[in-house]
C-alpha cells in the first residue's frame, strides 16, 4: 500500500461547503392586493373589505351598490367568482342562483353579437331550439341553436 495515493474528494463535492437551499417565500396577500385583484377580475364590483385575516380565512365585504355586508367562508371564494366569469363580487347584486341556463346563454349572446357580423332574427325560446340568424356581410340567413352558434 505504499505506492497507492489516497484520493480526496474535490472541495466542491464536500457536503460542508454546499450552500443551503433557498426556499421561496410565500406571497403575502394584503387587503390592498386582494382588492386590486378583485377589481381586476370583476370590474363591476364596488366593494370595501371589512374583515380579512388571510386568503383561506373567513372574510366580510361591504358592497357600496346595495349597501350590504356579505360574509364569505374564505376570501378565495370571492376571487373564485371572477374565475368563473362572474362580473360582481357581491352575490346580492349579481344573484346567479336565480339566473337560468337559458338566460345566461342569452346574456352571452347579447354581449357577443355586436362584435360579430351576425344579427338575431327570431328570439331564442330554448337553448337547444334553433333560432334564425343573418350574416351582415352577405345577407345569408341560417338556423343554429345557441351551442352551435357559440362554436362557430
Amino acid at each position: 500500500m505504499k505506492g497507492m495515493k489516497i484520493r480526496r474528494k474535490p472541495k466542491f463535492l464536500k457536503m460542508d461547503n454546499q450552500q443551503p437551499e433557498v426556499k421561496m417565500a410565500k406571497q403575502k396577500y394584503t387587503k390592498e392586493t386582494i382588492k386590486t385583484r378583485i377589481l381586476k377580475e370583476m370590474p363591476k364590483s364596488d366593494i370595501e373589505i371589512i374583515e380579512y385575516n388571510g386568503i383561506m380565512k373567513p372574510a366580510i365585504i361591504h358592497c357600496n351598490k346595495c349597501n350590504s355586508d356579505i360574509e364569505y367562508k374564505t376570501m378565495d371564494k370571492i376571487i373564485d367568482r371572477g374565475r368563473r366569469g362572474l362580473k360582481d363580487a357581491c352575490r346580492i347584486c349579481e344573484d346567479t342562483t336565480q339566473i337560468s341556463r337559458r338566460d345566461k346563454q342569452i346574456q352571452k349572446l347579447e354581449e357577443m353579437l355586436p362584435q360579430t357580423n351576425f344579427e338575431l332574427l327570431t328570439p331564442v325560446k330554448r337553448v337547444k331550439e334553433k333560432s334564425l340568424f343573418r350574416c351582415k356581410k352577405c345577407g345569408a340567413t341560417f338556423e343554429r341553436n345557441l351551442y352551435e352558434f357559440f362554436k362557430t
